[in-house]
């Protein structure tokens, strides 16, 4: 019998009051009840949230310490992935161990008893287009044979190499590596030139950026001043004639562009900076040109004849030839025309002052 009114029994024996034997205690039901009945959706489909006491609640918190399903399968997972990886980096160390005893073995392949046998070797490989492999003799010679005669020839032979692989950033940096540690070397004069020819190579076109073309007319002009006597003066001469009639070709197609955007007065600036600085190259005639034509847009007609009349003086090309022509007779046309509308504007004026 309820020793209260307001205490019933339940099937233990036990009341209400005493501590773990609510209704719904999960120590009173079922294993799949209480199972069951820690789902939230079960909670709120029959209100058990307000009977959560609190021997429940310790009931929850020693269930939350067991791992659920999804623990054991996120520690498997975790498990095989580093037992994969672990295989993967056992793989990658075998394939690094594999290559340096490889590079050891190729590098052993080309070890040679003497610099002699290095220098002819790597030039011999020089001359047949194998860089890669003239480059390894050389750089073999310096390591091996490092109080040889012939260091600074390997020196020298490391950027020739570079520059026949077409890395002329490389080449660039050896042949001034030679110009620093073997300033009494005879290849310093044609070390100083290569370095010329380096950024020469990296030159672009007139479309873009110049400043490789500016550096190498740069090293050609210290070049010519620090020898002289070099056989390969004329050569650096002629690149510098070269790379001076690119820059004057950049220069001209920026005023082509402002005077196709409707920019004469800027175009005007570029074609004059370009009869200024570069007179003798072979873009002048046709910067004149374009100055003509910009005068006549702006209307100096004079000027513009007179542009036109020394540039059909040059030796032009046919074509150009046939539009300096061109425009020169439109020039006159129109001076003509000025000239007849201007005497017969100032004859009216004179009549009218005589009828007065």
């Amino acid at each position: 019998m309820p020793s209260s009114a307001f205490e019933r029994p339940n099937p233990t024996g036990k009341t209400e009051s005493e501590p773990g034997v609510c209704d719904a205690s999960p120590v009173a039901r079922p294993a799949a009840f209480r199972w069951r009945a820690l789902t939230p959706r079960y909670r709120e489909s029959t209100n058990l949230n307000r009977h959560a006491d609190v021997p429940e609640r310790r009931f929850r918190r020693s269930r939350s310490n067991v791992p659920g399903p999804s623990v054991r399968v996120s520690a498997l997972w975790g498990f095989r992935s580093w037992r994969n990886g672990y295989r993967t980096g056992l793989a990658v160390l075998s394939s690094l161990c594999l290559l340096v005893g490889g590079a050891g073995c190729a590098k052993e392949k080309y070890r040679k008893e003497s610099a002699e046998v290095y220098y002819e070797g790597a030039q011999r490989a020089l001359g047949d287009g194998e860089c890669w492999m003239a480059e390894q003799l050389f750089r073999n010679l310096l390591s091996d044979f490092p109080g040889s005669h012939l260091v600074d020839d390997a020196q020298f032979g490391i950027a020739q190499a570079s520059y026949c692989s077409k890395d002329f950033i490389t080449s660039i940096f050896e042949y001034e590596r030679l110009l620093d540690e073997y300033p009494a070397s005879p290849f310093v004069d044609e070390a100083r030139y290569q370095i010329g020819m380096c950024h020469y190579r990296e030159s672009k076109g007139v479309h873009h950026d110049q400043e490789d073309t500016r550096k190498a007319i740069r090293v050609f002009r210290r070049f010519i001043e620090d020898y002289p006597r070099s056989h390969l003066v004329s050569d650096a001469e002629k690149r510098i004639k070269e790379l001076r009639d690119k820059l004057a070709s950049h220069k001209l197609v920026i005023a082509q562009n402002y005077f196709r955007w409707k920019r004469p007065k800027s175009a005007q600036i570029y074609c004059e900076v370009i009869l200024e600085e570069f007179p003798d190259s072979k873009t002048a005639p046709r910067a004149r040109f374009t100055l003509a034509r910009i005068k006549r847009s702006l209307g100096n007609l004079d000027e513009a004849l007179v542009l036109l009349r020394v540039v059909a003086r040059r030796d032009l090309s046919v074509d150009l030839k046939e539009k300096v022509l061109e425009e020169i007779r439109e020039v006159e046309q129109t001076l003509a025309k000025r000239k007849s509308s201007g005497r017969i504007s100032s004859q009216e004026g004179r009549g009218e002052l005589g009828a007065r």
